[in-house]
């Protein structure tokens, strides 16, 4: 699907959205395995995609070679799934359409390296992960495995109990966890000595299956959460760091090759000549 069908994709479903609560508006329209449901997964990635870049990318590829691994007969498909009505993220800079676009440039992408992979861009009006979850297994895969891609810190703000009140984790998350995975990458943070951040968030799996968290998070739940080591070069990619970059070099983003060379180690060309031909990165990614 060109990125054109895709934003007239979106803005039907925007039209819609109250009712509709979940479309795809690129990709298979529903992944289906009706010999054996047990050989199937689904890797979802759902992020603000604001823009999508190498991080999100880099997640997508090694989760995929991970589960690969594991489940070598196994159907491994990808969905980029977006929330615009996430209250937690502001639909500025980048609109919701510019996003969608970028997502389906990217799912494009994806599908040409993922071997007899599917790769869905997906819409939703839900914020949280057990009604996404609900509605995408209900619409759109209804069977198998799903693996949710995130970053560490929001695998441990889902667990976070304080969210749940009076409720635990294990309570409130009970249904949602029987049939779901986590998979995150390592992540640079430099408010701290970085190798042992890495050496925490590698050890969180193996700290919940110990039942250190017990009873609030289940300790089988450990083997449900999957950190693997990033990529040291896409370590410490963000999009907020992306569109300060992009704010400061607005205009001159074409000619200025040393900022040119500092955003392609964080956003691929195909992302970066799409910028280029809106001419709008001013009115996309300006405070």
């Amino acid at each position: 699907m060109t990125v054109k069908c895709c934003l007239d994709e979106y803005l039907k479903f925007d039209k819609e959205k109250e009712t509709k609560k979940f479309t795809i508006v690129d990709g298979p329209k529903r992944i289906s395995n009706e010999k054996n449901a047990n050989d199937s997964i689904l890797l979802i990635l759902d992020s603000s995609f604001n823009p999508p870049h190498w991080g999100h990318y880099t997640l997508i590829t090694k989760s995929y070679e991970h589960y690969h691994e594991l489940y070598p007969d196994k159907q491994i498909d990808v969905l980029l799934l977006l929330s615009i009505q996430n209250a937690d993220k502001d639909a500025k800079p980048a609109t919701f359409d510019k996003r969608v676009e970028m997502m389906c440039i990217m799912a494009k992408m994806l599908t040409q390296v993922l071997q007899k992979s599917s790769c869905s861009v997906g819409l939703t009006i839900f914020g949280k992960f057990v009604d996404k979850d609900k509605v995408i297994r209900e619409r759109f895969f209804d069977h198998g495995k799903i693996v949710y891609l995130a970053g560490f810190d929001t695998i441990t703000r889902i667990f976070d109990p304080k969210y749940y009140v009076p409720d635990t984790p294990a309570m409130a998350l009970n249904e949602f966890m029987q049939q779901t995975e986590f998979c995150c990458l390592t992540r640079y943070d430099d408010k701290g000595d970085t190798e042992q951040v890495f050496k925490t968030q590698i050890n969180y799996s193996k700290e919940i299956s110990e039942g250190n968290f017990e009873p609030l998070i289940p300790k089988e739940w450990g083997s449900k959460v999957n950190v693997l080591m990033n990529d040291p070069k896409y370590s410490n990619v963000s999009s907020s760091s992306i569109r300060k970059i992009l704010i400061q070099i607005y205009g001159s983003i074409s000619d200025n090759p040393v900022e040119l060379d500092n955003l392609k180690e964080q956003l691929p060309n195909e992302i970066i000549e799409y910028i280029i031909r809106e001419s709008k990165v001013k009115s996309i990614f300006s405070n």
